[in-house]
């Protein structure tokens, strides 16, 4: 959210609601305003994340296991 928005969210882990986007890969919306997204993605050992464009950047944060990204030059994310 940007300085000046003063709006408020809180979402509750009972209340989210996941989507599959490929076969081991789930996304559930946290927020989105027209302007921006945020969601939590989680996927099973060896799932395969569909290419997507991220025309604003993305910021990835892994929690347990490996994410190895397949672009060139890219280290794999541990937690």
């Amino acid at each position: 959210m940007q300085t000046d928005e003063a709006e408020s969210v809180r979402l509750y882990a009972n209340d989210r609601q996941w989507t599959e986007i490929a076969p081991g890969y789930e996304r559930a919306l946290l927020y989105s305003n027209g302007r921006i997204s945020v969601c939590v993605e989680r996927a099973r050992p060896g799932a395969r994340v569909p290419p997507r464009a991220m025309p604003g950047g993305e910021e990835v944060f892994v929690l347990t296991g490996t994410l190895q990204l397949l672009e060139p030059d890219r280290p794999a994310l541990e937690a």
